[in-house]
């Protein structure tokens, strides 16, 4: 059983089993941002009892199985010139990067050097520009724009 209400940019969920994909379509619509959750494991199941919890408390939470972000609805002129926030806690590099797919769209293209590499990460309102740097240098992730290869 599953369900959800928004209050003042606010959450009370409750959802037991639920994917990493469920979850962040749930919040994505209950907050009215796009919020991105990729799991540790790709196959991990979820349960969750939330009271009026912050998209930056669902960071907090969320990222200690996997790697999470939002941003709020915007219209960027480039894809990488778009803020978010971000959060992982020792996650793969490869699962920060299917969310940073996620993320960016098709405008944007990935790879990690290693994808095993572990990242640690927390920053708020900050473009994926200014994201790919510190990407860049502390986890070998590189990011490009517009189908170029990063």
């Amino acid at each position: 059983m599953l369900t959800a209400k928004k209050a003042e940019s606010k959450v009370t969920y409750s959802a037991h089993g639920i994917s990493a994909a469920a979850l962040q379509e749930t919040i994505s619509e209950q907050l009215g941002i796009q919020f991105v959750f990729v799991a540790s494991k790709s196959d991990d199941v979820f349960d969750v009892e939330l009271d009026r919890v912050s998209a930056t408390d669902l960071l907090t939470g969320l990222a200690k199985h996997g790697a999470a972000a939002f941003r709020a609805p915007q219209k960027a002129e480039r894809p990488l010139g778009a803020e978010v926030s971000f959060k992982a806690e020792k996650a793969q590099a490869a699962t920060v990067v299917k969310l940073l797919q996620e993320l960016g769209g098709e405008g944007v293209s990935l790879s990690a050097a290693d994808p095993t590499t572990l990242v640690t990460l927390d920053v708020e309102q900050v473009s994926l520009s200014e994201l790919r740097l510190v990407l860049s240098k502390s986890a070998g992730i590189r990011v490009g724009e517009d189908g170029r290869n990063p």
